[in-house]
């Protein structure tokens, strides 16, 4: 929920094309991290999921707004197919 709060200032200050790239990264980061965590205890496992979730809120809000963005530039809809 966090991370879907403050993906719209990203955007908004970056652009969506940057915060996608960072989620990407942050996010193989995160799966790394978790996969470490199921073999290393728990506090590794639980900061792995954090920033997995983190980067997937992020990417989520990112991908949709650039989808947006090329709608109006369309001047139709093609997100719903």
């Amino acid at each position: 929920m966090l991370a879907l709060v403050l993906s719209g200032p990203a955007v908004a200050r970056f652009g969506s094309r940057r915060v996608v790239t960072v989620s990407a990264v942050l996010f193989a980061a995160g799966l790394a991290t978790m996969s470490i965590g199921a073999l290393a205890g728990l506090a590794p496992a639980a900061i792995g999921l954090f920033v997995l979730g983190m980067a997937t809120g992020a990417w989520d809000v990112s991908m949709n707004l650039q989808g947006t963005v090329v709608e109006r530039r369309l001047d139709r809809s093609i997100m719903s197919r």
